[in-house]
């Protein structure tokens, strides 16, 4: 194997590891212990430009497997980035949807998230 492929698999590993932990404490109700282990996954990713993994924890965070809070602040943590994570928008809209079907004012929620104007419109 290449310097990079087993680099890009040596990530991988890391972060499945701390994805997997993160999971594991939102589903448990310990947000606290699980911004901690998606930070650090997501911040390894971010740094690495690896923008499509990203986008693939992005989806399954803000779906309704997990609390909408925990995925509003792991969106927060990204969205510097936002330009480089494919469907975004798409991952913005979802999030979106499960704030309101928690009654939750969405746009409050999620204030100050690039891109939050367009996803809430007409939703």
């Amino acid at each position: 194997m290449m310097d990079d492929e087993l680099v890009a698999r040596d990530y991988r590993e890391l972060t499945d590891a701390q994805v997997e932990a993160a999971r594991h404490a939102a589903r448990t109700g310990d947000l606290r212990l699980a911004y901690h282990h998606a930070y650090r996954a997501l911040d390894l990713l971010l740094k690495n430009a690896m923008w499509n993994e990203i986008a693939i924890i992005l989806d399954e965070i803000c779906s309704d497997k997990y609390p909408v809070d925990f995925g509003i602040g792991i969106l927060r943590f990204v969205s510097s980035a936002s330009r480089h994570i494919p469907r975004w928008e798409h991952i913005l809209q979802q999030a979106v949807r499960l704030a309101k079907a928690e009654r939750r004012d969405a746009k409050r929620a999620m204030r100050g998230l690039v891109g939050i104007n367009e996803a809430s419109k007409g939703r």
